[in-house]
């Protein structure tokens, strides 16, 4: 679905990025309109720092300071599976904090 190591680059502390879970990078839809909710597989890679984490939410809400997802070195590979309700056109939206990760998102499931 997402792997920022082949676009976009890292996830950056205190930036949000939105995304959209409706297509795979290949162009195939995932996600079906109508969808509210989905199931994700959330993988960091490449972490940086001494710790960080990850915060996935629906698009269009604000950051409430929570993580989806934590790590506590450099370098780690890890991952979580989030259930997050989906924002306008099935996006969600990406918040690194305290350091830089690669993000990778697999979808494995919808709610409707």
């Amino acid at each position: 679905m997402l792997d920022t190591r082949n676009a976009g680059g890292k996830l950056q502390p205190n930036v949000d990025r939105v995304v959209s879970v409706a297509n795979a990078e290949a162009g195939a839809e995932v996600v079906p309109a109508g969808a509210l909710a989905v199931a994700v597989t959330c993988t960091v890679t490449n972490t940086g720092g001494g710790g960080g984490f990850v915060s996935v939410r629906p698009e269009g809400t604000a950051f409430a300071n929570t993580s989806s997802i934590n790590w506590f070195g450099a370098d780690q590979n890890l991952a979580a599976t989030v259930i997050s309700a989906l924002g306008g056109d099935r996006q969600l939206t990406l918040r690194a904090g305290n350091a830089a990760t690669d993000f990778v998102i697999d979808v494995t499931g919808f709610f409707r």
